[in-house]
Parts: structure tokens; C-alpha cells; sequence
């Protein structure tokens, strides 16, 4: 009885705590594990708005993929979602006239509006320099480049460490006084011996104290 009550329990809270809608990456969608007439939620950002006379299509990213998702939304359901803003969409998945997936969407929630009339440095359908991007360290992830870059670097670096893993080798962190060593800043860390007996053992004629540690 104990087990049917608890089967019954568990059956209740899926119900009622499970959309019938599954949270989906955007890469997925690219890569065909979804198909046409799938009930999806997608989270992401708003990378372009076309507005028609019935619908408006926006382009959603949600950073997983170098690939968009096309989203198919009535003017009625529409708020002032604007190129930048962070959705969160459910809807059901269909088919463009050029066979690619999209999504017609079902119910569009805006969390955030981005600032462009409040010094967002970033505008749509524009690049900058690397320079430029550079002067906004915790926006650039947004920027296209930047975003493959980071994909690629995260695929590299877990390609070296499964391959490591394989091999036997174990993965520790040193300690790091500092790894920025730029304009000189290193020089402002000294590493040396909490005993100065043990520093004089060390000192060679012609290195510095404070090279001695290394040499």
C-alpha cells in the first residue's frame, strides 16, 4: 500500500511540477534532436526583429550555438521585445518554406530589455574592432566572434583533459602569487624563504636575493 501511495505521489508532483513543454538549447534544435510538431521552452536573447504585417520574426541565441532559432510571434503577443531582450519562450516547433525549424511561438515573456538608448556599447548588425570589445570585458560574450571563441576554447580544452584523464594523469592547481604580469606587476610580489639561514645556503655570487629562489 506504502508503494502504490508514494507511486501515486510521485505521479501527482511530475504532473503538476513538469510542463508539457521541455526546456530546450538552442544547439539542439540545430543539430536535429527536435522535430517539427515538438512542444518546446527556449531561453535566450533577441539577436534581430523583422516585423511583418501579421507576424513578427525574431531571432533568438541562447549562446550554446553559433546558430539562431527563428521565432514566429503574432503582433498581439508581442510586447516591446527589442533586439538585445532576454526571453523566455514556449511554443511548438514547424517548418520555414526552406524546410528549417522554427518556432511558433505560444507565450513570449520578457525578463530584460536591453539599454541601446542608455550607452549599450553593442548594436545590432555592426562589428568593432577587438579593441573596442576589449573596453567591455563582461559584455563581450554577447558579440558573435567572442562567443565562438569561447565555444571553441571550452570543446579544446575538454578534448586535452578527457584525453589526459584517459591516460591516468591527475589534474591539480598549483598556487599562483599572481598571473597577470603585465606593465611590471609581477615585480610586485617578492617569493623567497620564511628562513633567511636557508636564503644564505641559496645566494649565489652575481644572482640576486631575490632571483635566488628560482635560479
Amino acid at each position: 500500500m506504502y508503494r502504490v501511495l508514494l507511486s501515486s505521489i510521485r505521479v501527482s508532483r511530475s504532473t503538476n511540477l513538469r510542463s508539457i513543454y521541455h526546456l530546450t538549447q538552442v544547439k539542439d534544435v540545430a543539430a536535429g534532436v527536435h522535430s517539427e510538431g515538438d512542444k518546446i521552452q527556449v531561453k535566450g536573447w533577441v539577436k534581430s526583429v523583422r516585423k511583418m504585417k501579421d507576424n513578427v520574426f525574431l531571432d533568438v541565441n541562447d549562446g550554446t550555438c553559433g546558430h539562431n532559432l527563428q521565432l514566429v510571434v503574432s503582433k498581439p503577443q508581442l510586447q516591446d521585445t527589442a533586439y538585445g531582450s532576454s526571453v523566455n519562450v514556449t511554443g511548438t516547433l514547424g517548418r520555414t518554406p526552406k524546410n528549417q525549424l522554427e518556432l511558433k511561438v505560444d507565450s513570449l515573456q520578457e525578463h530584460g530589455a536591453c539599454p541601446l538608448a542608455e550607452g549599450y556599447p553593442f548594436y545590432p548588425k555592426k562589428s568593432y574592432p577587438p579593441d573596442y570589445i576589449r573596453n567591455h570585458l563582461h559584455l563581450r560574450p554577447q558579440v558573435s566572434s567572442v562567443g565562438s571563441t569561447l565555444r571553441v576554447r571550452h570543446q579544446a580544452t575538454k578534448c586535452f583533459n578527457d584525453y589526459l584523464d584517459r591516460e591516468g594523469f591527475i589534474q591539480i592547481h598549483t598556487p599562483i602569487i599572481t598571473s597577470n604580469d603585465c606593465e611590471g606587476a609581477g615585480e610586485a610580489f617578492l617569493v623567497r624563504p620564511a628562513n633567511d639561514g636557508l636564503l644564505k645556503q641559496m645566494a649565489k655570487k652575481g644572482v640576486p636575493h631575490d632571483q635566488a629562489y628560482f635560479d
